[in-house]
């Protein structure tokens, strides 16, 4: 609910109580390690709908026997990103569209009606926001 820091974790930013807006956190896996012998594959889910296009940033460490044999190349950043579903550009476009025209002519009602599609953005029902749109 609001910033805290501690010694392994901690929220440095917390833009609103029910965390609708920015959020910077941290964790260590100090007490916990995730142990693995071979491989490790670690993900971030980007909002519930995996639809979030948030900044993430990670380190890890590891302690490895030598010698050892070369490693790979890394992918480019962008392959790193999760696909997000085919309709999501057009759905973005057309709500941020929407909503930037309703705040440029100050038709509060209609910000207010376009923040109520926005939950339905943001859960990633992508065809709901559509027809929602459609419906003005």
């Amino acid at each position: 609910m609001r910033e805290f820091a501690g010694p392994y974790h901690g929220f440095h930013l917390v833009e609103s109580p029910d965390h609708a807006g920015l959020v910077g956190a941290y964790r260590w896996f100090v007490n916990d390690p995730i142990r693995f012998t071979r491989s490790l594959r670690w993900t971030v889910e980007h909002g519930h709908a995996n639809n979030f296009a948030n900044e993430y940033a990670s380190v890890a460490y590891w302690y490895q026997t030598e010698p050892h044999a070369a490693f790979p190349a890394l992918p480019a950043r962008d392959a790193l990103r999760p696909a997000l579903p085919a309709p999501y550009d057009e759905v973005r476009e057309a709500y941020l569209g929407a909503a930037s025209r309703a705040i440029q002519t100050a038709a509060i009602p209609e910000v207010y009606r376009l923040a109520a599609i926005g939950e339905l953005f943001y859960a990633g029902r992508f065809e709901d926001v559509l027809r929602r749109l459609r419906e003005r």
